[in-house]
C-alpha cells in the first residue's frame, strides 16, 4: 500500500523531500501545481511521476539522482515523488489514473 503526503502549501512544495536522508518505499510527496522539480541539495535518487489534471500519469522519469533538475511533460499539473524504483514497484504505468490512491 501506498501512502501518499500532500505538499499543500508554497513552502512545503518549495521544501519538499529536502533534508531527508530517504523516502521509504511506501510513501510518496504529491506536488500539486508542479511542472518541474530539482533535486538540488537531496541525498537520494526518486522516480518522479508526472501527472495530468485527470491524475493520469503521463510521464515517468525514473532514477533522478541528486543534483539534477526535471521538467514534465506538455500538460504536467502536479508530480508524485517516490523512491528511487517506487514507480515500478506500485504499478505505475503511463496512463494509469491515480485518482484511486490519493483519496
Amino acid at each position: 500500500m501506498l501512502t501518499i503526503y500532500t505538499a499543500k502549501t508554497f513552502f512545503a512544495r518549495l521544501i519538499g523531500l529536502l533534508g531527508k536522508s530517504n523516502l521509504p518505499p511506501d510513501e510518496a510527496l504529491l506536488i500539486p501545481h508542479c511542472m518541474g522539480v530539482h533535486t538540488w541539495f537531496m541525498r537520494f535518487p526518486i522516480d518522479v511521476v508526472w501527472l495530468d489534471w485527470q491524475n493520469k500519469v503521463i510521464e515517468i522519469q525514473a532514477n533522478l539522482g541528486p543534483w539534477r533538475v526535471a521538467r514534465g511533460p506538455k500538460g504536467t499539473v502536479a508530480c508524485l515523488e517516490l523512491a528511487e524504483g517506487g514507480a515500478g514497484k506500485h504499478a505505475l504505468f503511463v496512463g494509469n489514473d491515480i485518482a484511486s490512491l490519493l483519496n
